[in-house]
């Protein structure tokens, strides 16, 4: 990500330096993306925490009524 950031703050506007760090920063999110959640375990619920999309949350009443 601090590469994608400077390539393209020293990219003088030229369109291969601007598409490479467009490359360099889709790379970067797309690795932080790929971490796995940190599973939570409360008393309403068991939800997987993730940092750069949305959380997954499985209520007890519908793990519940599946057995």
């Amino acid at each position: 990500a601090y590469e994608a950031t400077e390539s393209f703050l020293h990219s003088q506007w030229k369109v291969l330096n601007i598409a490479n760090s467009a490359f360099l920063g889709f790379f970067a999110l797309a690795f932080l993306c790929s971490f796995p959640g940190t599973v939570v375990i409360t008393s309403e619920a068991v939800q997987q925490v993730f940092w750069f999309r949305r959380n997954k949350r499985i209520r007890w009443d519908h793990i519940l009524e599946r057995f």
